[in-house]
């Protein structure tokens, strides 16, 4: 069969890099319609590492997390409006400068940790719990599974902290572990920050 669609290089992990969505789906429709048996790709999906799309043959595992689990926590998150996935997706774009969709998964395991951690449900309205959430991120290139790890530790962490006290703000005056950039960290000096969440992002940075 020729070929109706150009790859774009590969990416670190070895896979066929294409460069948009419509590219990928004209590959795995030129795949399924092979008569090679040994073609078994199933679907498309967006690399946050090459910025690109691969084909692969495992089906959508990209939530490590149980059904029931996944639409409470994502029923939680856009109620009000959405107003907590939105504050979610602008804290964790900071973090990693990537595309939003990418992290609706993530987002999702974050909140998750959260309510597991038995952490009070309306402080996630606090755009501040969402930069302490991304403590539990190392970079943008690790799997939905690492990160639902880290964001339980953070969110073990947090919890620890604020059965001690969490009534106290703080406003930092010099560096602040929980601003990824100028104007976050002008806020909380400004607006002030509660002390367990500062207190567990000082320690991470410490530890």
């Amino acid at each position: 069969m020729e070929k109706i669609v150009k790859r774009q290089g590969h990416c670190k992990t070895g896979k066929n890099r294409y460069a948009s969505s419509f590219d990928a789906k004209l590959a795995l429709a030129q795949c399924k319609g092979s008569a090679s048996l040994r073609r078994r790709e199933c679907r498309t999906y967006h690399c946050p590492i090459c910025k690109g799309w691969h084909l692969t043959s495992h089906e959508d595992r990209r939530y490590p997390i149980a059904k029931q689990d996944y639409v409470r926590c994502l029923s939680m998150l856009e109620q009000d409006g959405g107003n907590r996935m939105r504050r979610a997706i602008q804290s964790f774009r900071v973090a990693n400068n990537d595309d939003p969709h990418i992290w609706r998964g993530f987002i999702v395991a974050a909140a998750l940790s959260w309510l597991e951690a038995g952490l009070p449900e309306e402080l996630l309205d606090n755009v501040q719990s969402w930069y302490a959430l991304r403590l539990g991120l190392d970079s943008g290139k690790q799997s939905l599974d690492d990160a639902l790890t880290g964001f339980r530790k953070v969110c073990s962490d947090l919890s620890e902290e604020y059965s001690k006290e969490h009534q106290t703000v703080i406003h930092p005056e010099e560096s602040n572990p929980l601003a990824r950039c100028w104007v976050e960290g002008n806020c909380m000096k400004k607006f002030g920050v509660p002390a367990w969440i500062y207190r567990t992002a000082e320690a991470r940075s410490l530890a």
